[in-house]
Parts: C-alpha cells; structure tokens; sequence
C-alpha cells in the first residue's frame, strides 16, 4: 500500500510527495515495519529521483511536506511508534515533525 498526501512543486521544477506506505519493495527499499512516512522526490518529468522512508515499528503517518529555504524539506503528520526514527513518543498518537536535511 502507498498512500500520497501531499504533493508540491520544488525550487527546481520537479515535485516532492509525502504519504505513507507498508512496502518494502519496488521503489519503496526500506520499511522499518508497520506504516512508515515515505518521501519521493520527483524530476521535472515525473522520474523519480530520490525516495526515503523514515518511522518505527508502529504506524507513521505523513500528511503534508514543504520545502524550506535551505532546500530541504519538512514533513508533518503523526505517529504511534517510539522506535528507529522516532523518539519521545508520549503514548498513542503523537504528532511527529521531521526535517530533512538538502540532498548533496
């Protein structure tokens, strides 16, 4: 399953989608269990040109992602694990908040 919830176009003419999915196959190479955030970033003609998964081992759910000014990207949605990527978890669903650094 992957899910796209949010789409927006990038400083660079391309676009980058938040969602999430429990894949692990296919485009989608890393899943840490459960429903993680997945990020795509798309070229200008709709290739793919990077893609990343961050969450735990319960269910992570993105909703929305904008670029910020250094050229990297923050991705809100929310989140009931308190593994692997996510830390502080207060119990149940908690919101989770990530900044990805500019790709090199």
């Amino acid at each position: 399953m992957n899910i796209a919830f949010s789409i927006q176009q990038t400083s660079d003419g391309g676009y980058i989608v938040a969602g999430y999915t429990n894949s692990s196959d296919g485009e989608v190479t890393k899943n840490h269990e459960g429903i993680d955030y997945c990020i795509v970033k798309l070229k200008s003609n709709g290739e793919i040109e990077w893609q990343n998964t961050c969450g735990g081992t319960d269910d992570d759910y993105a909703r929305s992602i904008q670029e910020t000014i250094d050229g990297g990207y923050i991705v809100a949605g929310f989140t009931a694990s308190n593994n692997y990527d996510v830390t502080g978890n207060h119990g149940g669903w908690d919101y989770w908040i990530i900044k990805l650094e500019p790709e090199e």
